[in-house]
C-alpha cells in the first residue's frame, strides 16, 4: 500500500520548517540533487501512498508544536490528509490535542520471561552463563532488583554491575543501587575518555559530583519546561 516511507526524527525539526524541508534534510542523500520543489510535487502525486514515520513527538521543540507549525498541521489532516501517519511518543506528550489515532499501541515493558531471556543472552555473550542463573535467582529474593530490571536500560546496567560485583547489587536500598549504577557508568566513561576518577565513591567535593549537580540542574530545568531533551549547543552558548 505504501510506496514511499519517510522517517522523520521530530527532535530535529526546527520552528517554521516545512514538510519538504524535513524530508530533504532527513530522508534524502545530499548528493542526489533533489530540491524542495521536487519533493513537494512527489508528495502531491503520491499522497495516498505515502507513510510518514514520525519518531519522538515528546522530543519535538515547544515552538514547533504551535498550531500553525507543520507537524500539528500534518497530524490534524490539514496537510497531506490522504497519507498515513505512524507516530511514537511518551504517553504524556499531548499528541491527542492534534489528532485522534485510528490505532493506539502501548509498549508495556519487559515481562519476567523477557527479563530472564535477556539475562541469559547477556551472560552467554560474555561467556559467563553461571552468573545468569545466580542473577535470576536473586530476582526472586530482592524486590528492589526485580523492579529495577523491568526497564531494559536498567536491566543492562544491572547485568554489567552484577558481572563486576555481585554484592553491590544485592546489598542495600533502591537509592544505593541507583547510586552504584550511576557510579559504574561514570567509571566506565572516565576510563573510556582517559580521565582520572578521584575515588570509587563520589565525594561531595569531587569534580564528578559537581558535574552531576550541573547535569541535574539542566535536567530539572528541562523537566519544568516539559522538554525531554537538552540541547547541548544551547547549553554551551549559555556558558
Amino acid at each position: 500500500r505504501h510506496d514511499i516511507v519517510l522517517f522523520i526524527r521530530l527532535g530535529e525539526v526546527r520552528e517554521g520548517e516545512t514538510i519538504e524541508e524535513m524530508v530533504l534534510d532527513q530522508c534524502v542523500p545530499k548528493t542526489t540533487g533533489v530540491d524542495a520543489q521536487s519533493i513537494r510535487a512527489m508528495l502531491q502525486r503520491n499522497e495516498s501512498h505515502v507513510l510518514f514515520l514520525l519518531d519522538g513527538y515528546d522530543e519535538l521543540r515547544p515552538e514547533a508544536r504551535a498550531i500553525r507549525q507543520t507537524i500539528p498541521k500534518l497530524l490534524s489532516g490539514k496537510m497531506c490528509p490522504n497519507s498515513t501517519i505512524v507516530i511514537t511518543s511518551r504517553p504524556s506528550a499531548g499528541v491527542q490535542q492534534h489528532t485522534r489515532p485510528d490505532c493506539h499501541i502501548r509498549i508495556m515493558g519487559f515481562s519476567p520471561l523477557h527479563v530472564e531471556k535477556y539475562i541469559r543472552q547477556y551472560f552467554s555473550i560474555t561467556g559467563k552463563p553461571d552468573l545468569a542463573e545466580k542473577l535470576i535467582s536473586t530476582l526472586d529474593e530482592s524486590q528492589i532488583v526485580t523492579d529495577t530490571t523491568c526497564t531494559p536500560l536498567f536491566l543492562l546496567l544491572v547485568c554489567v554491575l552484577w558481572e563486576e560485583d555481585q554484592n553491590v547489587v544485592t546489598v542495600g536500598t533502591r537509592t544505593r543501587l541507583y547510586n552504584d549504577l550511576l557510579t559504574d557508568l561514570i567509571r566506565k566513561h572516565c576510563k573510556r575518555e582517559g580521565v582520572d576518577m578521584p575515588t570509587d565513591r563520589m565525594s561531595e567535593d569531587s569534580e564528578v559530583a559537581d558535574a552531576l549537580l550541573h547535569l541535574g540542574k539542566l535536567a530539572l530545568q528541562a523537566l519544568l519546561r516539559n522538554e525531554t531533551l537538552v540541547d547541548i549547543a544551547e547549553v554551551e552558548r549559555q556558558q
